[in-house]
């Protein structure tokens, strides 16, 4: 890599300063970088900071800032581990000073946010996130507190790592949603598309779970009988307080958590249609009564034509509403965004109450009042994703808008406010429609279906096993290639297992899709090696881990469907005029569905009522009612996502980019906490947006009610801003008072005050105070220095010369220690001899 140096000033680098050079060399601008490379070779600066924490080989790092170019210069000089690449992201203006004609490729490149995304596929990080082997280091420019040019650069670049990292880790969890499509194949018979333009010219509400779903209640109410309501299946519980019977509701995810926040739904009754993903609950699935239809593969291995919507249930609710013909779909509790105090929920579910989110990392977004509200990584890339599929919708006729003014702007989405909003006069019967263009719901249908899933399901362990026969051979054929002693027999092996790796990737496609799924992470490590400069060793592991693979994952996959089957199986049997009800009731509380009950009910009542006049099977039907009745009404607890060392992080990362409309909307979210620990967080805060708008006297008041706290953290952030707005203000007494209590704190700050004091002419306190460090921390080299500048203030030459060889022992280039040893060499020689 060349750097080059560039005079030419461009728009943006006025304030970059002019070009310093260090008594080693080292030329940098002291606008990015501060002193931190002023008395000391860059190459020692850097050897220090990475002595106890190498860089890793086959390793991708991504940097913050370049320390104007010497971080870059320094890892050129010395070199990099094995397949180790760098990416620094660094400011335009910086960028076009030092390298005007971009750098980018090869082992070290240097790019904006702008380019990022093209420069880190560039560098497969995706593969390097799989392998762990990702890291994002800060440089010297962004560890400065002061420096705001790369405060917010940090920031958006972490943003950037993290949304790859929520991506790119949804794909790991594939193994739990293959296994949920599995379990649910018996309940997803029907599919959404016989929904298809069944709406035509009419008009439907939406309604998630955001904040603004309160204000859209009401409106629903008022005209139900003219808008299909479609809902979110989380959102149940404030549906059924407000006496709202959705005509649809939607859910996707397969956690169990999912269940928890959505099993509301079960007490829906009939009336609803429930479209569903293939993966979703099962608890949500298997003891729903009544009609659903799936979206998505019936089975990991079948075809599904179309691709996911969005990564949110919403998404998936639109994409459907347009499906249907729907000419227009409001949007109700669909903000993407959190409230001004932080809440990510509406009124009424659990989420609400644990509390405001005020973690870090968040991202600011526009509203459709053209204000900001804050969001997470998941919904920044769902309102992306709603973008997208807004403008899909309208090329199919359907109109998309918000009428929450709260609610995150959107591309394609229009906010139309709730009194402006006009519907058709002619009621609309959603039930009825639905009705006429589903299959008929009979016993005959639903037997012919289980006992064509269970052949399919037969044939599918079928191809299990014979995949797991030609994977087992490729092993021992594998094992023997590296063994070959001549060149036929290994022409020979070779061929076999070659021919066994395109049989399963051509023959078993399908399947070899479905067996990655089941260990996606173990798999990536295989597909995607690190080197290119094979050994027949390393040819012959890589081989031997595939086909392993192979024969694992359809041992695991061939289990799954296994459980499938008799899932099945029992559903078949609730079928029966006279089923076995004992293994039916055994199934149902293996499976956890104590639900699945009232499915049989309304399926099969006369059974039902046989198997009530059989000893014991009334008491545990009864039983598994009563279960069923307990887990609606248990309230699952969530935990407040109050976390101090978030909220201080996010506070101090909005102060330092001069952000008030961030530090008020912490303020308003901290405001909603009721502890101690809170309020005092509140009031450092506010000290903040106090320096921010309204001046030092206002923000030391605040400051100051955070002094009786009993959170230690808090107590040294106080402090440290006292001290600052003391010293700014000339009043020494007053900021020693506070670095006093803090070096008590926290002992680094001891230094700070030594050279306080020594500034308010206290020198023999000050020079107790660097005594009391050093012995503390002798490897603390600047204090050292520090310590020997004032020992030659006051007249102690000798002591002030054993500070500085102290230093140099251990930095043998540090430039101001071998100026000041000279300094109180020079001392000690015009010293009169004693007498």
């Amino acid at each position: 890599m060349t750097t080059t140096q560039h005079p030419a000033r461009r728009a943006g680098e006025q304030d970059l300063g002019p070009v310093a050079t260090n008594p080693f060399g080292d030329r940098y601008l002291p606008a990015v970088v501060g002193t931190a490379f002023r008395d000391r070779p860059a190459k020692d600066v850097y050897g220090e900071r990475f002595r106890s924490t190498p860089f890793e080989e086959h390793s991708l790092y991504i940097v913050c800032g370049t320390d104007s170019g010497l971080f870059p210069k320094y890892l050129e000089e010395t070199g990099l581990p094995k397949g180790t690449r760098f990416l620094f992201v660094e400011d335009p203006a910086v960028l076009a000073r030092l390298w005007p004609d971009g750098l980018e490729g090869g082992e070290i490149s240097v790019t904006t946010l702008d380019g990022f995304d093209r420069a880190a596929a560039d560098l497969e990080i995706e593969k390097h996130y799989y392998r762990n082997s990702l890291y994002l280091i800060p440089s010297f420019c962004t560890l400065d507190p002061n420096n705001t040019r790369y405060a917010e650069l940090a920031w958006v670049s972490m943003q950037k790592i993290n949304t790859l990292s929520l991506q790119l880790g949804v794909r790991l969890q594939n193994r739990q949603f293959l296994v949920r499509i599995i379990e649910n194949v018996g309940e997803n018979r029907v599919s959404v598309e016989a929904l298809q333009g069944t709406f035509r010219g009419r008009t439907a509400v939406l309604l998630g779970g955001g904040p603004s779903l309160d204000a859209i209640l009401p409106w629903v109410a008022d005209n139900r009988d003219k808008v299909a309501v479609l809902a979110v299946s989380r959102i149940s519980k404030q549906l059924l307080s407000a006496g709202i019977t959705p005509d649809i509701v939607f859910s996707i995810d397969p956690q169990p958590v999912s269940f928890e926040l959505s099993k509301d739904m079960l007490r829906f009754g009939e009336d609803p249609l429930f479209v569903n993903n293939t993966h979703v609950a099962t608890g949500l699935l298997a003891q729903w009564t009544g009609r659903s239809v799936y979206w998505g593969p019936r089975l990991p291995w079948l075809a599904w034509d179309h691709p996911m919507p969005g990564s949110t249930v919403t998404h998936l609710g639109l994409w459907t509403a347009a499906h249907m013909g729907f000419s227009r779909v409001i949007l109700g509790g669909v903000d993407l965004c959190f409230s001004r105090e932080g809440y990510t929920h509406a009124k009424g579910s659990q989420e609400r109450e644990a509390g405001p989110m005020l973690l870090r990392g968040l991202i600011e977004v526009e509203t459709n009042d053209g204000g900001t509200a804050e969001t997470d990584r998941q919904m920044a890339i769902g309102i992306e994703e709603m973008a997208a599929l807004a403008a899909h919708t309208a090329r199919n006729g359907c109109r998309v808008v918000n009428p929450s003014a709260t609610a995150a702007r959107i591309q394609g989405v229009d906010h139309v406010p709730l009194e402006d909003l006009r519907l058709e006069a002619a009621p609309l019967r959603v039930k009825e429609i639905i009705g006429a263009v589903l299959p008929r719901e009979t016993r005959e249908n639903r037997v012919r279906y289980y006992r064509d899933t269970i052949a399919e399901l037969d044939d599918a362990l079928d191809k299990l096993r014979e995949i797991r026969k030609i994977a087992g051979k490729a092993i021992r054929d594998n094992e023997k290639l590296l063994k070959a002693t001549t060149p036929a027999a290994h022409h020979r092996l070779r061929t076999r297992v070659d021919t066994a790796e395109k049989k399963l990737r051509s023959e078993y496609h399908a399947f070899r899709t479905a067996l990655m799924q089941m260990s996606a992470a173990d798999w990536v490590k295989v597909l995607k090696p690190e080197k290119e400069d094979w050994t027949p060793e390393e040819v012959e592991q890589a081989g031997r881990q595939i086909f392993q693979l192979y024969r694992d994952s359809a041992r695991a996959l061939a289990g799954a469907i296994r459980e499938g089957r008799e899932r099945v199986l029992s559903r078949l049997a609730e079928e029966e005029d006279d089923p076995e009800v004992g293994r039916l009731l055994n199934r149902w509380e293996r499976e956890n569905v104590p639900g699945r009950v009232r499915v049989w009910q309304i399926r099969n009542p006369a059974a039902v009522d046989r198997a009530l006049q059989v000893p014991g099977c009334a008491d545990r039907i009864r039983g598994l009612l009563e279960t069923f009745r307990t887990h609606l009404d248990t309230v699952p607890k969530f935990g407040s996502d109050f976390d101090l060392e978030s909220v201080l992080e996010k506070a101090a990362g909005c102060f330092q980019r001069r952000d008030d409309a961030g530090l008020e909307r912490l303020v308003a979210g901290l405001d909603k906490q009721r502890t101690a620990v809170a309020v005092a967080a509140g009031h450092l805060v506010r000290g903040y947006r106090a320096e921010l708008t309204r001046g030092p006297e206002d923000a030391l008041e605040r400051y100051s009610c955070v002094l009786s706290a009993e959170e230690p953290v808090l107590l040294v952030e106080a402090l440290k801003r006292i001290a600052a707005l003391e010293l700014g203000n000339r009043r020494f007494d007053r900021a020693l008072s506070a670095l006093e209590r803090l070096a008590d704190l926290n002992p680094t700050f001891r230094p700070q005050y030594a050279n306080v004091l020594r500034l308010a002419g206290q020198p023999a306190k000050a020079l107790d105070a660097y005594m009391a460090h050093v012995a503390e921390q002798p490897d603390d080299l600047d204090a050292f220095v520090q310590l020997g500048r004032l020992q030659l203030d006051i007249g102690i030459p000798a002591a002030a010369r054993m500070a500085f060889q102290h230093v140099l022992e251990h930095a043998p280039r540090h430039a101001a220690a071998q100026a000041l040893l000279a300094e109180a060499e020079k001392q000690l020689c015009s010293e009169p001899p004693p007498t």
